[in-house]
């Protein structure tokens, strides 16, 4: 079967080139390169480069690489508890989270 001996992060950026080379005007991306090592961030200029002009939501589980973006939200249950836009940074944002997060749970 093609494809086969590819891993899963292989077929999963491939699968990223390929809807990239479409240029949708909006981009969902969630779980791909959500870390804060170069590889990571390395992965996460491109597809912010490639997707220049077009609408980029993109889905991350550490805000450390959210400061690269120009809008923050953060999700807490399903629901939004913070937002921030620069020149907020992160910190800020993980702070109000937290506090939104424990008034909800009183």
């Amino acid at each position: 079967m093609a494809g086969s001996r590819l891993t899963a992060s292989q077929r999963q950026k491939i699968s990223l080139a390929l809807v990239l080379l479409k240029r949708p005007q909006v981009l969902i991306i969630d779980g791909i390169a959500g870390g804060a090592n170069a590889s990571d961030t390395a992965l996460r200029d491109g597809i912010r480069e490639a997707a220049k002009g077009r609408t980029l939501l993109y889905g991350l589980d550490d805000l450390e690489p959210a400061e690269a973006f120009a809008y923050s939200i953060t999700l807490v249950n399903s629901r939004i508890d913070a937002q921030a836009s620069p020149p907020k940074d992160t910190s800020q944002l993980a702070d109000e989270a937290g506090s939104l997060a424990q008034g909800a749970a009183s």
